[in-house]
């Protein structure tokens, strides 16, 4: 028994009071949905640690584990970031960015800080006591209004076109049905050497892709993975 209670001792010793503690009762929601941690966040200094792996797969980014140099490389949309165990900086396409608080493994779980990924993928985030909500950006809107309307087919000077459903709102939840249409891509030089990776999305029935032009800039052949 006495060997239980000096265990306990010492573990409460070694990590910090908010594994235990009243932090336990964090929410997350990304777009209005509450991700499943198998282990809960956690509150140091102000800043909020989660879980590495849930939160990069909530928010649909390709995520990868340097065991030699205890670094997270992640990536989305063109944009990476890179976390080191230990350090209290990061960085973001190779800009330095300091860390309120170290990344670190507990207990076999790896936290990293919530905020600044968050936001380095280009997502707000609120904070409202113990819930946090972390809100994607507004999807670009494909319409079109012609400036000067002559230069299109089948229209006449000073003729004037309407966009479709021009200034129309759509719900986080209506986004929300529009993900599979997120693919990733991968892309390969003329000697089949991988190029660039990002994410791209079809617009439209027939199956055009649209990406970002850096992705593809130089490519001699793509691999197009859909979410099936």
């Amino acid at each position: 028994m006495k060997k239980v209670v000096l265990l306990v001792l010492f573990l409460s010793i070694l990590l910090p009071a908010t594994v235990f503690g009243a932090e336990q009762g964090i929410n997350v929601y990304i777009d209005g949905v509450k991700l499943q941690f198998t282990s809960k966040p956690i509150q140091e200094n102000g800043t909020t640690l989660v879980p590495l792996r849930t939160i990069f797969e909530g928010l649909g980014a390709n995520v990868k584990w340097d065991a030699k140099t205890q670094t997270v490389i992640a990536s989305k949309n063109g944009v990476n970031i890179e976390i080191k165990l230990g350090q209290k900086f990061a960085t973001r396409d190779g800009k330095r960015i300091p860390l309120t608080t170290k990344p670190r493994t507990i207990l076999g779980v790896t936290y990293v800080p919530l905020r600044f990924i968050g936001e380095s993928f280009g997502n707000t985030i609120e904070v409202k006591g113990k819930e946090i909500y972390i809100i994607s950006p507004e999807p670009p809107s494909f319409e079109y209004e012609a400036k000067d309307s002559s230069v299109q087919a089948g229209t006449t000077p000073n003729q004037t076109t309407t966009p479709a459903q021009s200034g129309s709102n759509v719900s986080v939840q209506e986004i929300g049905k529009l993900s599979n249409r997120v693919v990733y891509i991968e892309t390969y030089d003329a000697s089949n050497k991988p190029l660039a990776t990002g994410s791209g999305i079809v617009v439209s029935s027939d199956g055009k892709i649209l990406t970002n032009f850096h992705v593809i800039d130089g490519a001699s052949s793509v691999k197009i993975e859909f979410n099936d």
